[in-house]
């Protein structure tokens, strides 16, 4: 990731290892500018629940040693968050796509305060804290077409931008939208 002032804002870096038993472990890095958290499950009813499905090990099926043995592995995520952490709530369901593809239309629930643990974290000890500051809601059924409006937090007022359109609203009606990407900003640093 070349340095930009967007970098350095909204850039972070995720940490990939592979722990594959008898075989030394492999470690990969990744720039990311935001992290795409799987909601399709019906067990994920918030931003946290999802957050911890993306960071726990993830079995890999498969892999194969150089001498063609069926290898036990596991990838294992952690990730070095920026100051604007963007968490992009995957809604649109390609698996099930019959033309235009589907939509995951349930209530995610998210927080104004959003604390990762330092065990999904690489580089420190410390749990990083992040105040929610924007969402974005797409409305409509479909991959294909819909529309987009924003909900921003300034203070201790919401509002709510939509084209040209901008209204304050409660903090409560920003709290209850099905979010699509969630913009949070780091408020404790390691």
């Amino acid at each position: 990731m070349s340095e930009s002032p967007i970098s350095r804002i909204f850039g972070g870096s995720m940490r990939l290892e592979l722990r594959r038993r008898g075989l030394k472990n492999t470690v990969s890095m990744q720039p990311f500018y935001e992290l795409h958290l799987d909601i399709e499950d019906d067990g994920i009813q918030n931003v946290e629940q999802a957050f911890k499905m993306f960071s726990s090990p993830d079995e890999i099926q498969g892999l194969r040693s150089s001498n063609g043995n069926k290898v036990h592995a596991s990838q294992y995520v952690s990730i070095a968050p920026p100051l604007a952490l963007v968490l992009h709530l995957k809604r649109f369901n390609f698996k099930q796509m019959q033309g235009c593809g589907g939509k995951l239309d349930k209530f995610i629930a998210y927080s104004e305060k959003l604390k990762l643990p330092s065990k999904a974290l690489y580089g420190t000890n410390v749990a990083r804290e992040f105040e929610l500051k924007s969402l974005i809601v797409h409305i409509g059924s479909q991959l294909n077409g819909g529309h987009y409006t924003a909900y921003v937090k300034h203070g201790n007022n919401c509002f709510l931008l939509d084209d040209s359109r901008v209204m304050q609203v409660s903090k409560e009606e920003m709290m209850r939208q099905q979010a699509y990407l969630l913009f949070y900003e780091a408020t404790v640093c390691a």
